[in-house]
């Protein structure tokens, strides 16, 4: 081993040896003229320490000799006086003194050498080390510990290593003290903290130093950073914790199972020449059994329990056999094939039975490791899709049972598939019909027309619905088309479902329905002015009275002489006005006995009361009745038919009349008012007996009457006729006596935005 300089010396420095060679020389001097035998040689051991501080060991050697022979030299130059044994004697023994002081001094450099060493070696290594002494004290700090903690030698040195690195223990620090002092040795787990502030887990390991007598003089520690390790370990604590609450608590079944011997059994079959095990297995169907004995069940999660029925997870470990069906063989046989392929997933639909014997529709889905694994552990999860299959098996029904046409139509305007209804609307089979183009099928006219825009509005994700007449095979028939998108995979409409349905008897019943409803209005209203006739006469008398009365006054103002032609104009212009007045009066029983067709008009619904009031007042009069209106002003117009609103008004006042004739007091009160939102409402009321709340909502029903002579049809085409206006027709009971009819039509918008 090359003895080294020691590290501290600054090898530039020439202090030391001019200071080491004037204490030679001046020894030298001082020995040399002395006389007396004096020690004085023995100064030359501090020039060999002063040389030990800059020079090798073989340089060291070299002043050790010098000192000596300056020793003899001295001798020789002055010799004592007497010269004597006893000062040979000295001579020698200052030259041992200088040798066995150079001897040690060499021992010592080579030691320490030795130490700086071991210190570099220590310094090579990642791990952490340092010493402390007895009161944790830090008298050893290696670069491991540098670079882990961040604090460099001449930092960390001298500082209590606990309170440096505020190191937390996982026990108290007087109980690790004991075990060390006992032992020799601790080992565990502590925290340290960095200089930077981060927080490091490290494996540390102590070992007590003793000195020669026994007594404990330092610890050296040595610490591993593991904490990626324990953050790695508990990220697969934690995979681990969810995996298994993954596996217990997942709505599917999921089995652990160990394919090994069937792995072994396939690789057995391939080394004696088996390649094609789909053959082999439908040669040797005995293979099949052995195969499933030899799987074996490790472990089942919870939903497997309650789903095949058993009372214990034990009840399904170990063999398959329980659970198995005749059906499960083929899927069992596509597994063998996969493993003996190599492949990694497998997945098939089949029937288990539970262990009562019930049988399951179920989804395999099976993952098996890479190569190469023995297959000790593979993941089997078993859906239940019994509902789903039983689902698909009455949609199945539906689709080809339904009465209406249902088909698939995909983005290229063919049919996918059709029920059996359009076999029988365009007489020709299914089977010809998929594969067509909806023009083929529709015609060109109707396909570019209809079918085409609303299935184009079907693919960009809207419901459509249509309804109108087509001409099929079976003739022409009335057909509601509905158009509904189908999303299998993605947001993006892949196809639509047609439906299709035949309201052709429906449309002619209802026209049929209508055309009669209309008779019966007419009827009801020429049976309603038949209990009016007096009324109107009394209303066509007063015009026809007036007209006589002024007509023979304009004769008389004729005859005179002068003859006096203003006034006998005024008596003609009044003739004229009464005659019109007999003539609206006239007019208004016309329209409303005539069968005149539907007219959607801006209406003044005030004036259609007025209009109806007057045409009643010979009635109420005849029956004692008073009448109050309460009609409120700037009243939005609204659409509808005015003959048609008069007869529901005529009717509703007239039941009026007629419920207050058997007795008093007979006060009828008409309003009108707007109400929120848009509408317009209008209300007759009466004192008469009122209706019963049982009778409130069977009054509007066709044939039901409270009258002796009445048909029960009256308000059943009220309420038709303001349904078909978009409105509403409704009845309540007064307090404490009398009903209040209350009829709502939507305003016209326009006009109800403007006012």
């Amino acid at each position: 081993m090359t003895d080294q300089v020691p590290s501290r010396r600054n090898p530039s420095s020439l202090l030391f040896p001019i200071a080491t060679a004037a204490l030679a020389i001046v020894i030298f001097v001082a020995d040399t003229v002395t006389t007396k035998d004096l020690a004085v040689g023995s100064a030359y051991m501090a020039v060999v320490l002063m040389a030990a501080r800059f020079c090798e060991a073989r340089s060291l050697v070299l002043v050790a000799v010098g000192c000596i022979a300056l020793i003899v030299l001295s001798y020789l130059l002055s010799p004592p006086i007497p010269t004597t044994d006893e000062a040979l004697i000295n001579l020698l023994l200052r030259g041992v003194a200088i040798g066995v002081t150079t001897f040690l001094i060499l021992q010592s450099q080579s030691a320490q050498a030795a130490s700086r060493e071991k210190a570099s070696l220590l310094d090579l290594t990642h791990d952490t080390i340092f010493v402390r002494d007895m009161n944790d004290i830090i008298t050893y700090w290696n670069r491991g510990a540098a670079e882990l903690y961040g604090w460099t030698r001449e930092e960390a040195v001298g500082r209590v290593s606990h309170q440096l690195m505020r190191t937390i223990f996982p026990a108290p620090l007087n109980e690790i003290h004991a075990q060390l002092l006992d032992s020799g040795r601790w080992d565990g787990e502590l925290i340290h903290t960095r200089r930077d502030g981060r927080q490091v887990v490290a494996a540390s390991r102590w070992a007590l130093q003793r000195d020669r007598q026994g007594r404990p003089i330092a610890t050296l520690e040595t610490n591993n950073d593991v904490t990626e390790r324990k953050r790695a370990e508990g990220a697969l604590r934690d995979s681990e914790r969810r995996y298994r609450n993954i596996f217990e608590t997942a709505g599917v079944s999921i089995w652990e199972q160990d394919f090994s011997e069937v792995k072994a059994a396939t690789e057995a079959l391939k080394a004696q020449g088996v390649q094609d095990f789909r053959t082999h297995l439908a040669q040797h169907p005995e293979f099949l059994q052995q195969a499933m004995s030899m799987v074996k069940v490790i472990d089942v999660n919870d939903t497997t329990v309650k789903l095949f029925g058993a009372n214990s997870k034990e009840d399904l470990l170990g063999s398959l056999h329980a659970i198995f069906t005749p059906e499960s063989q083929q899927a069992f046989a596509g597994e063998l094939i996969v493993i003996a392929e190599g492949l990694t997933y497998f997945a098939s639909e089949t029937s288990l039975q539970t262990l009562k014997g019930d049988k399951l529709a179920v989804l395999f889905t099976i993952t098996f490791p890479a190569q190469p694994s023995k297959l000790e552990s593979v993941l089997v999860t078993a859906t239940d899709i019994t509902e789903r299959k039983r689902a698909e098996m009455l949609t199945s029904q539906v689709f080809e049972m339904a009465p209406d046409g249902i088909s698939i139509v995909g983005r290229d305007y063919r049919f996918r598939r059709v029920n059996p209804v359009y076999e029988r609307n365009w007489k020709m089979p299914t089977t010809r019909i998929v594969g067509m183009h909806v023009s083929e099928l529709a015609g060109s006219a109707l396909f570019d027309e209809t079918i085409k825009p609303n299935l184009d509005r079907c693919f960009a994700g809207e419901d459509v619905n249509f309804a109108q007449w087509i001409t099929t095979a079976r003739g022409r028939l009335f057909l509601s088309v509905t158009y509904s998108p189908l999303r299998p995979d993605s947001e993006r409409v892949e196809a639509a479902l047609v439906t299709t349905r035949d309201l052709t008897e429906h449309i002619l019943a209802s026209e049929a329905l209508l055309q009669a409803q209309a008779e019966l209005a007419r009827m009801n209203r020429v049976t309603t002015l038949g209990s009016l006739a007096a009324s109107i006469a009394h209303e066509i008398n007063q015009p026809l009275a007036a007209i006589v009365t002024n007509g023979s006054a304009g004769l008389r103002w004729l005859n005179t002489e002068p003859s006096n032609l203003d006034e006998a104009r005024q008596t003609l212009a009044r003739v004229i006005k009464d005659a019109n007045r007999a003539a609206e009066v006239i007019g208004r029983v016309r329209a409303l006995a005539t069968k005149s067709p539907i007219q959607a008009d801006q209406l003044d619904i005030n004036e259609v009361i007025r209009e109806v009031i007057a045409l009643t007042r010979g009635e109420r009069d005849r029956n004692r009745v008073a009448l109050d209106t309460r009609l409120a002003d700037n009243l939005p117009m609204i659409q509808g038919d005015k003959v048609q609103l008069q007869q529901v008004i005529l009717n509703l006042i007239m039941n009026a009349v007629e419920a207050m004739s058997g007795g008093e007091p007979r006060e009828l009160l008409i309003g009108s008012r707007k109400e929120e939102p848009l509408n317009v409402l209008v209300s007759v009321c009466d004192s008469g007996p009122g209706l019963p709340p049982e009778r409130i909502d069977r009054i509007f029903d066709a044939f039901y009457t409270t009258k002796a002579g009445g048909i029960g049809m009256g308000l059943s085409i009220c309420r038709s006729i303001i349904e078909a206006h978009g409105g509403r027709l409704w009845a309540s009971a007064n307090s404490p006596r009398g009903a209040t009819f209350h009829l709502a039509l939507p305003a016209d918008r326009v006009d109800a935005q403007r006012a």
